[in-house]
């Protein structure tokens, strides 16, 4: 039964038991993030996408992609948005059994790059995949962070077929969602844009 409760509050990105995670707004919109920037081709992209629907986004990016293209982390500041703290090397596989050192080397070095690179500190934090650990919380706490997760998302990571993920998005999508989208991805400036097209449309 240990297990189990572990297991859940780990691998489950929504699961209270280790500590706050926010999923939804209380704010009337619908709260755009995109995961796992900065991309040299996807960035500009969706920073003209966002422009032309008059829409702000948090964008969760990852440390050493950030420390590779400083200049998109800045333009993403400049144009308005928001960056979130997505750890230093998105350990996917194995970031929900790190233990204390690593978690605070990951989301510690993130932290610091960001605000190198954009003179701003990031208050969000988001774990690869949504796969926290025992340690996240208390280093979040430390660092000024808070946990945000989603409650909105098309697997647009891993699926290939824009009209499938969409599909999984768009259908129930409304007011007080926080929707998880990627960069990243061949099919990102599809995905991104055709989300923002109805988020227009649903007078968000």
């Amino acid at each position: 039964v240990i297990a189990a409760v572990v297991c859940r509050s780990i691998l489950d990105p929504g699961c209270q038991w280790l500590g706050t995670v926010y999923r939804t707004t209380t704010e009337d919109e619908i709260l755009i993030t995109i995961d796992d920037g900065p991309d040299p081709h996807d960035t500009p992209l969706l920073l003209d996408l966002l422009d032309k629907h008059d829409t702000k986004a948090i964008f969760f990016m990852i440390g050493e992609k950030v420390r590779a293209h400083p200049d998109l982390a800045r333009e993403v500041i400049r144009r308005g948005h928001e960056i979130g703290n997505h750890t230093f090397t998105h350990p996917q596989g194995s970031f929900w059994c790190a233990g204390p050192w690593r978690t605070r080397r990951e989301i510690a070095a993130c932290q610091q790059v960001i605000e190198e690179a954009t003179g701003k500190k990031p208050r969000l934090f988001r774990a690869p995949v949504g796969h926290r650990n025992l340690f996240t919380h208390p280093v979040c706490a430390v660092l000024g962070l808070d946990v945000m997760g989603w409650n909105r998302r098309g697997y647009d990571a891993v699926e290939k077929d824009a009209d499938r993920v969409l599909a999984r998005i768009l259908p129930e999508m409304s007011r007080g969602d926080i929707v998880l989208l990627h960069e990243a991805t061949p099919i990102a400036e599809q995905v991104v844009g055709r989300v923002l097209k109805r988020k227009g449309e649903l007078g968000v």
